[in-house]
């Protein structure tokens, strides 16, 4: 195939508690399921230890900045504000990288940073929404869109 018409989706979440993990773990199965993305999630693909050495700490780290540079787009959940998933979508907009926010779990009352609302061309809080737009989403669309700035409340 001289053309790859998959997305390549890196997906950037904590999992460090009971809410990241159920996102995280909508997103990885909703995304693996679209035949339109080639996913890559760090929880899935590289396993580290907190005792691990630090080659093994600087193997992940490329890796994962690695799949950044090459990904067409960055599904971000940013339940919980973890810390390495800002990191990684702040390196991912520095690189001119298209975010897609998510924070399904998000209060009524919900503030999003402005930051984050600045730099992601999406931002769902309603999980429907986001597979239904997921769902038609194609390499050329994804070229063409324009950028949607979250117009909700920011803190």
């Amino acid at each position: 195939m001289l053309f790859n018409k998959k997305i390549k989706v890196y997906i950037s979440s904590g999992w460090f508690d009971k809410k990241q993990r159920k996102c995280l773990d909508i997103l990885e199965t909703y995304l693996q399921k679209n035949e339109n993305f080639e996913v890559y999630s760090p929880r899935l693909n590289l396993k580290l230890e907190p005792t691990a050495t630090m080659a093994e700490r600087k193997k992940c780290f490329a890796e994962n900045l690695k799949h950044i540079r090459q990904a067409d787009l960055i599904v971000s959940s940013i339940e919980g504000k973890d810390m390495g998933t800002l990191w990684e979508d702040g390196y991912a907009f520095a690189l001119g990288k298209k975010i897609i926010y998510t924070w399904f779990t998000a209060p009524k009352d919900k503030k999003i940073n402005l930051m984050l609302s600045m730099s992601g061309i999406k931002t769902f809080v309603n999980e429907v929404r986001f597979f239904i737009f997921i769902y038609q989403l194609t390499k050329k669309k994804l070229r063409k869109m324009k950028t949607e700035f979250y117009s909700g409340d920011i803190e």
